[in-house]
């Protein structure tokens, strides 16, 4: 369905969806354009040799999750790298200073990782909290029933 729907399809992103087995992904060998995939945070991604059994299933694919077979990262799609564009240039501001926009993501990241860890936090207490007020309102009813 998704070959006949969209046949030139070369980027595909997955990731975080449900996907436990490899064989879930038999449909997109008729993506012959599919160049890039991305799965990260699917279950299949768990598997061993998931990489390899991908590119074995994909054999057109260039790159799974960022990275070719090689595990060499992918280019960026603005024709830049590391902040090096094809040419070999070294990409500068206004000031003729190299951009540190890297490592800004890098603490980004960092900073965005941080608040979701005390989220889930936040929820498990939350959690933990309502299913001890069930159990006392629980025992509560019983020692009612038994009066």
């Amino acid at each position: 369905m998704l070959a006949e729907k969209l046949p030139n399809l070369t980027h595909l992103n997955l990731s975080g969806n449900k996907l436990k087995d490899i064989s879930t992904l038999e449909p997109l060998r008729k993506l012959d354009f599919l160049k890039s995939l991305d799965l990260c945070n699917c279950e299949v991604t768990n598997l061993n040799d998931y990489g390899e059994s991908i590119f074995k299933l994909l054999p057109h694919l260039s790159y799974l999750d960022g990275y070719d077979g090689e595990d060499r990262e992918a280019p960026d799609s603005d024709g830049e790298v590391d902040g090096v564009d094809e040419e070999g240039e070294d990409e500068e501001d206004e000031d003729g200073e190299e951009e540190e926009d890297e490592e800004m993501k890098g603490d980004e990241m960092k900073s965005v990782r941080k608040k979701n860890l005390d989220t889930i936090e936040k929820l498990m207490k939350m959690r933990r909290r309502r299913k001890r007020r069930k159990k006392v309102e629980k025992v509560k009813r019983g020692r009612e029933k038994q009066m």
